[in-house]
């Protein structure tokens, strides 16, 4: 199960991006993905390739944007995304998603960061955003955050307090 968060009951929600990459030699062909739910309660757009079907030579990979709908109830949705491929032993691809909604305390968006292979001694530009926000009906301090290299804090600053309702977004890099 791929956990997108938590996120405050009432609240705008957060995208997170799914990635498929073809780690094999050929070429696989895809069909557009799609979510299980009739709704879903997640929202799914397209980020690349825009249109389907597809070929994924080795290597490549093709992104899905995932976010939540607003929720009115604490608790968790959940749903699957699926990916149909040409791939004999694995003619779809599919992971399930989760996403859980509070109504008090502290939301963060995404729960882990995946920066996946990485070159060594070459720096890049690989920042991964994530969303704080305050679930409470009160004032929300922050101690500053601490990292330990070679992960960084590369945004905006992480505020000293957060208001209800209020979210901060930063990134963070490997």
């Amino acid at each position: 199960t791929l956990s997108l968060g938590t996120f405050c009951v009432g609240e705008p929600t957060t995208p997170s991006d799914l990635v498929l990459t073809s780690t094999g030699t050929g070429t696989i062909h895809l069909d557009a993905p799609s979510l299980g739910g009739a709704p879903s309660p997640f929202d799914l757009v397209q980020a690349a390739p825009l249109a389907y079907p597809a070929a994924l030579g080795p290597g490549e990979h093709a992104t899905v944007s995932l976010a939540p709908r607003r929720a009115t109830v604490a608790g968790t949705v959940t749903d699957a995304l699926t990916w149909p491929t040409d791939v004999l032993a694995a003619p779809t691809a599919t992971v399930a998603l989760s996403a859980t909604f509070l109504d008090s305390g502290a939301a963060v968006a995404p729960p882990a960061i995946d920066f996946g292979q990485v070159p060594v001694h070459l720096y890049l530009q690989d920042a991964r955003r994530v969303t704080l926000q305050n679930c409470s009906g009160v004032p929300l301090q922050l101690d500053p955050p601490a990292i330990a290299p070679p992960f960084s804090i590369d945004g905006p600053t992480v505020p000293n307090v957060l208001e209800p309702g209020d979210p901060a977004t930063f990134l963070v890099g490997f």
